[in-house]
């Protein structure tokens, strides 16, 4: 089973708690899929989102997404390793060397057997931001505003399209259940208060002309 930590559609969270109990219960895998909040576990106050997250059998997190770090970077956890390697093993005689039984070898943790250092570019951010600037800059950064005008979705439509048309802030649109509403996102790390006021007041002036 695939829980969301944060779906990034409405930062929607699935309760760990509740849907562990039943994966337990049934002996059923359950991964937490958090592309977008796993890194705000980082801070203290967003663990809350991970609660009882040792009912979990495998976790992932995009850290390209909020932690200033560029893309791709996506780390995975397995609470028991083997499950996966016991899938993905690939032992070919071509592929045998001596240093097998000590050196670690990620290629049974995945389909492909190559992989690039992506490793290095958390390290580098960790060593040279430390802990406490990377959480400074999530506790900025975990903002999602989803809305919509009341009425029908064509409005929401052309709204979305009159923002953008008008080049000053940019916005994404969803759906959930038939429903079409806007997003507003907060992504840049150098976004600031001032910003958001003059976003929201360019959003009010174009909802006016519609």
């Amino acid at each position: 089973m695939i829980v969301t930590v944060a779906l990034q559609t409405l930062v929607g969270v699935d309760s760990i708690k509740k849907l562990g109990g039943i994966c337990t219960r049934e002996k059923i895998w359950l991964h937490v899929d958090a592309a977008y909040a796993g890194s705000f576990l980082l801070c203290p106050e967003f663990r809350y989102l991970a609660e009882d997250i040792h009912l979990v059998d495998s976790f992932n997190l995009n850290v390209h997404k909020a932690m200033m770090i560029n893309f791709d970077c996506s780390p995975m956890w397995f609470k028991d390793a083997a499950e996966a390697i016991n899938y993905f093993n690939v032992d070919p005689v071509y592929l045998k060397h001596e240093h097998q039984a000590v050196a670690s070898d990620y290629r049974h943790l995945q389909v492909a057997l190559g992989r690039r250092f992506r490793a290095l570019k958390i390290w580098f951010v960790l060593r040279s931001m430390g802990v406490s600037s990377i959480q400074e800059h999530l506790r900025k950064h975990l903002g999602l505003v989803c809305f919509r005008l009341k009425g029908e979705n064509e409005p929401n439509e052309k709204l979305n399209t009159a923002i953008n048309d008008d080049g000053r802030i940019h916005m994404v649109p969803s759906s959930s259940h038939g429903v079409f509403f806007l997003r507003f996102a907060v992504c840049s790390q150098k976004t600031t208060l001032e910003d958001v006021e003059q976003a929201v007041e360019i959003i009010a002036e174009i909802s006016a002309k519609l």
